[in-house]
């Protein structure tokens, strides 16, 4: 069984906080999407967060930051990787409502990679990233390549609209 926090604190407060956030604005948008794509996004989102996170902050491997209050999957932990996912979702939904082709496509990841940034350095300054030998560039950067493949992914799931022709 996954432990709870030791500390109820800011931390949690934070994500939690910026879930219902992010979650309410994607829930008030007009529904744009079938269920058969938004199930695989939202997966794709916490399995991408989860497995950064392995890979970066697990004690196993590189242990460049800690998540929430201790070096231990916890169900603060949890809630950091569900976190991203209503964020993902905004990500391909303006992407997909804006029509952002072309040239504006790289501006969009890096203008999302910005904000995405912004908002982890936010959350570290709450509590829920601890910082070893991490930095927040390094953030931006993974941001840069994972955003892409969200929208790879997305491209892949999405039927391409049909025009319908009429023959009078």
């Amino acid at each position: 069984m996954i432990p709870l926090p030791q500390d109820f604190d800011l931390n949690e407060w934070a994500v939690i906080g910026f879930f219902l956030f992010s979650a309410f604005i994607a829930w008030r948008l007009p529904k744009r999407f079938r269920l058969s794509l938004i199930i695989p996004l939202l997966l794709f989102c916490l399995a991408t967060a989860r497995t950064f996170d392995r890979m970066l902050a697990g004690p196993f491997l590189h242990d460049l930051y800690d998540i929430m209050d201790w070096n231990k999957l916890d169900a603060g932990d949890l809630m950091t990787y569900v976190m991203f996912a209503p964020a993902g979702y905004l990500f391909v939904y303006l992407y997909d409502r804006w029509e952002v082709k072309g040239l504006a496509v790289p501006a969009y990841i890096l203008c999302w990679s910005l904000l995405s940034t912004g908002i982890e350095w936010l959350l570290h300054l709450a509590g829920v990233f601890e910082y070893k030998a991490w930095k927040i560039e390094h953030s931006f950067a993974v941001y840069i390549c994972v955003q892409p493949l969200t929208l790879w992914l997305f491209h892949v799931l999405k039927p391409e609209k049909r025009v319908s022709s009429s023959t009078s």
